[in-house]
C-alpha cells in the first residue's frame, strides 16, 4: 500500500510539470494555485493507479510501468472527457496522466529495492 500513497503524493505533481514546462514562466507566479488544482484534479485518478499498479506486483517492472501508464492514460483522460468533451484536452491530460503513472511506477520499484531485481527474483 505504499505505492499507493506514493502514487496520490507524487503523481499529481509529477503530472504538473508538463504544464508547467509548456506554460513557461508565467505559470510560476500561478504556481501555489497550479498545485491545489492539481491535487484537486489529480488525486483520485492517482489512487485509482496506485491501486491498478499495486495489482500488477507479479508483473515485472517494464511492463507494470506500462500497465500504470495505460491505467494513468484512462483515469486522467476520463476528467476532460466528462467535463467538456474536448479532444484535445483528453489527449493532453491523458498523456501527462500516463507519464505520471509510469514515473511513480518506476519510482516506486525503485524505492521498494526491487528495481534491479528481475519480476522472477523479486
Amino acid at each position: 500500500m505504499k505505492r499507493v500513497v506514493l502514487f496520490v503524493i507524487v503523481g499529481p505533481l509529477i503530472g504538473l510539470l508538463p504544464i508547467v514546462a509548456l506554460a513557461g514562466l508565467p505559470a510560476f507566479n500561478g504556481l501555489p494555485m497550479l498545485l491545489g488544482a492539481a491535487y484537486l484534479a489529480g488525486a483520485v485518478p492517482a489512487l485509482l493507479t496506485g491501486l491498478v499498479d499495486w495489482r500488477a506486483a507479479r508483473l515485472s517492472r517494464g511492463k507494470r510501468a506500462l500497465v500504470s501508464a495505460a491505467a494513468g492514460f484512462v483515469l486522467s483522460a476520463a476528467i476532460p472527457w466528462v467535463l467538456n468533451h474536448e479532444f484535445v484536452y483528453f489527449l493532453l491530460v491523458g498523456l501527462f496522466g500516463a507519464i505520471a503513472a509510469a514515473v511513480c511506477s518506476l519510482l516506486a520499484s525503485w524505492l521498494s529495492g526491487k528495481f534491479w531485481l528481475s519480476a522472477r527474483a523479486a
